[in-house]
């Protein structure tokens, strides 16, 4: 049965609410409907994502990444200055998407060069105030992406485009280098785990005096 449950706290069904495809993936997403609790974003095996009230299972908002099986969704720091969390989209395809957390409607969309393995949410790379995102793909490449437009800002390559070399995943990390900026590690299918680093951040200091010489 292509449907989503909803459970009260003593274990009994609250809501039922009926899907076009079956429910891959679920997520708590603060709340965007205006309603005294979080609600509930569901993604399918035919590409449809849904936001639901979680106190009553009606829906806020449904949209389509096109026809794709939606293995995750990440809830992202509000992109766009709306006031509400964002969405980060891909099935297991080449495109990645950003919706709009309150309305579904597409921030940005990018491409790959292969169906996408895996993505995460990573640090904000480039001190604009906004986390970036990353993919990898089947093409071999770890792919990070700006926050605000999806351009894509970095990539490493992990072979020459045999699925041997598959990009597996890419993961947020804390600062490990002790330099204030987040890390991120890729792997690929041959073994191989990545580590890169965020770069610099400046640290602002604030001069009580300054003496022109």
């Amino acid at each position: 049965t292509n449907e989503v449950m909803g459970f009260n706290q003593s274990g009994s069904i609250a809501w039922v609410f009926p899907t076009s495809g079956t429910p891959w993936t679920v997520r708590e997403i603060p709340n965007v409907s205006g309603s005294s609790s979080s609600d509930v974003i569901v993604g399918t095996i035919t590409g449809n994502v849904y936001c639901l009230n979680a106190e009553t299972g009606g829906q806020i908002w449904s949209t389509s990444i096109g026809n794709v099986f939606i293995e995750d969704l990440k809830i992202v720091p509000d992109v766009n200055q709306s006031g509400y969390p964002d969405i980060l989209a891909s099935g297991i395809n080449p495109n990645i998407h950003m919706l709009e957390g309150s309305t579904g409607i597409n921030i940005w969309s990018n491409s790959t060069g292969g169906n996408i393995l895996g993505k995460d949410i990573l640090g904000d790379l480039n001190a604009d105030g906004i986390p970036e995102v990353g993919s990898a793909d089947l093409s071999d490449v770890a792919t990070v992406y700006n926050g605000i437009n999806g351009n894509g800002i970095f990539s490493y390559v992990f072979g020459g485009g045999s699925s041997t070399y598959a990009a597996e995943h890419i993961v947020d990390l804390d600062d490990v280098d002790g330099n204030y900026s987040s890390e991120f590690a890729a792997c690929s299918r041959d073994g191989r785990v990545i580590l890169f680093s965020g770069g610099t951040d400046v640290i602002p200091v604030e001069l009580f005096s300054f003496n022109a010489i």
